[in-house]
């Protein structure tokens, strides 16, 4: 074979090698269509006379289909370059001989195919992880936006009871014994600087919550031995707003979590803000108890024994809905109704070691 016909083989078939790449089957079929139809018309002086360069471009021909041929299609790609590699010579010797050059090749295409498609699931897989995890984030933070606003309300609707029902009083104690109605006066005056002093908390959970949010921190959370405290400071403001309040917690209740004492300061909080609104001057008694599974608050008051607060139409409701939905993340359960003497009853259960479910 001439030397330029020789080189102008090899060019083509390297040039359909690389065109494999692309449009892998129409090239592998060009291939073994140009190498092993003259085979079987010229005979022994084409497959003997075929330059050895081709044996090159034939094992390229054979990773190529391997590594761009999917599925069933992988199969007629090997054939065409098992084709092309036996260049018509239709010998038992040759047809064994070709399969050492085609199908390591092959096989070694189509393990690199295995790698890649298993490295694109993998980087599309991290792609949505990465979605879903941002879709986390925001949803955790419009999360937590509404429990600061919820807290909100709750903190607000509580010390303006406070305040309104310690106005009261105080006018009516104005002209009959100016004493009582100076304390009315400083308990205003305290409940305001601490309804200050928890908004200011609030704010600073919320910028907190927002640095969390865009530098991945996450915030230390005060202990339950504050709310305990909390709780305490609670009832003696009730007690300045002229209420009767007993409390007590059960040895049994022992520590709990952030999320259970938070809950108890929220179900003492609605209650004694309903006492002050619906059942003025009523006594008010706030238990909690507990064992080794389930923690209990109880917040119940008697019947009024003082005039109308004027506050029992103000609130729509939305402390006792507040309260629901907090405990219902806890895995928690609130009961409210009137009780047989004619007040009210709060009754709080939620288990021991509840964390946030939403």
């Amino acid at each position: 074979m001439p030397e330029a016909v020789s080189v102008g083989l090899v060019v083509l078939a390297s040039t359909l090698v690389l065109a494999g790449w692309r449009y892998p089957l129409p090239a592998a079929a060009v291939f073994a269509a140009g190498a092993f139809i003259p085979g079987v018309i010229i005979g022994e002086r084409w497959w003997n006379e075929l330059p050895n360069a081709i044996t090159v471009d034939v094992v390229g021909l054979s990773f190529v289909v391997g590594a761009r041929l999917g599925g069933a299609a992988a199969i007629p790609g090997l054939a065409l370059a098992v084709l092309a590699a036996i260049g018509g010579d239709l010998s038992p010797v040759s047809q064994v001989s070709t399969l050492v050059f085609t199908v390591p090749a092959w096989a070694a295409g189509r393990v690199l195919r295995s790698h890649s498609h298993v490295a694109a699931q993998l980087d599309a897989r991290g792609h949505e992880l990465e979605r879903e995890r941002e879709t986390y984030e925001r949803e955790k933070v419009r999360y937590e936006r509404a429990r600061i606003a919820r807290d909100l309300h709750d903190v607000v609707g509580h010390h303006l009871t406070a305040i309104v029902v310690q106005a009261g009083a105080g006018r009516r104690a104005i002209a009959r014994d100016p004493r009582t109605a100076a304390d009315s006066l400083t308990n205003i005056q305290a409940t305001v600087q601490l309804a200050e002093q928890q908004l200011d908390d609030l704010a600073s959970l919320a910028g907190e919550t927002e640095r969390n949010r865009t530098t991945g921190a996450a915030g230390a959370p005060d202990s339950p031995a504050d709310r305990y405290e909390q709780l305490d400071q609670l009832v003696r403001r009730a007690t300045a707003a002229g209420l009767q309040v007993d409390y007590s917690i059960a040895t049994t209740t022992g520590q709990l979590p952030l999320q259970v004492s938070q809950a108890i300061q929220f179900v003492s909080q609605e209650g004694i803000t309903n006492a002050l609104k619906h059942a003025a001057g009523a006594p008010i008694r706030i238990a909690v108890d507990g064992d080794e599974t389930f923690v209990t608050v109880t917040v119940e008051n008697g019947p009024p024994t003082h005039e109308s607060s004027g506050l029992e139409t103000t609130g729509g409701g939305f402390g006792l809905e507040g309260l629901r939905q907090r405990l219902r993340g806890l895995d928690g359960s609130l009961a409210a109704g009137p009780t047989e003497s004619a007040g009210w009853r709060l009754a709080a259960r939620l288990p021991r070691n509840a964390t946030r479910s939403g």
